[in-house]
């Protein structure tokens, strides 16, 4: 009941933000592209996966536009010991909030805050699966930066973990992402 919460508290974060926007100011659509996780303070190596969901973006001035986001995203971490490997596997549904600037034409600095909610992990071995503990939220920086032309858009970002997502571990993910505007309004 409680990723219920969340998941509408977040769906309807993003309609209000619609919602606000005028026609003439408003975009929006959908991208997908590269994950490199890892878990800070841990002795592990980057999991590669991807991340997939929807963009929305208020350009308020020439310079200046705000981007909330709904992105499903697989996080974690791997680690070999004693020959056996392990990879620990977090899916999340984050809504990153970019304050975006714009310094040359199509291509942006991103930066905000990313709110992020555990919908659910597990430890994976050749043999089994375990459950895994931990935290239901997580709090992150994301910085990046976008270039679109046309239709298209790519952006390349790191999120940087705020908030412990297990014991003494903070996530931290490289992002590399391609877009399309679904529709363009400007």
């Amino acid at each position: 009941m409680r990723r219920t919460l969340l998941l509408t508290v977040a769906l309807l974060s993003v309609g209000m933000a619609k919602a606000q926007f005028s026609a003439g100011d408003f975009i929006y659509g959908a991208k997908a592209g590269l994950n490199m996780a890892t878990l800070s303070n841990w002795n592990v190596k980057n999991k590669t996966s991807f991340h997939a969901g929807a963009f929305f973006e208020w350009r308020a001035l020439d310079f200046l536009g705000l981007s909330p986001e709904l992105i499903y995203s697989r996080q974690g971490a791997r680690q070999k010991v004693s020959g056996d490997k392990y990879k620990f596997r977090m899916n999340y549904l984050n809504v990153p909030v970019l304050a975006k600037i714009y310094v040359w034409r199509e291509l942006s600095l991103d930066t905000g805050l990313q709110f992020g909610f555990n919908l659910n992990s597990r430890m994976v071995t050749k043999s089994a699966k375990y459950k895994t503990s931990v935290k239901t939220f997580d709090l992150s920086v994301p910085i990046g930066m976008s270039c679109s032309s046309g239709d298209w858009v790519v952006s390349a970002r790191y999120n940087v973990g705020l908030t412990n997502v297990t014991e003494k571990a903070k996530n931290n993910v490289f992002q590399l992402s391609v877009g399309f505007y679904l529709c363009n309004l400007f």
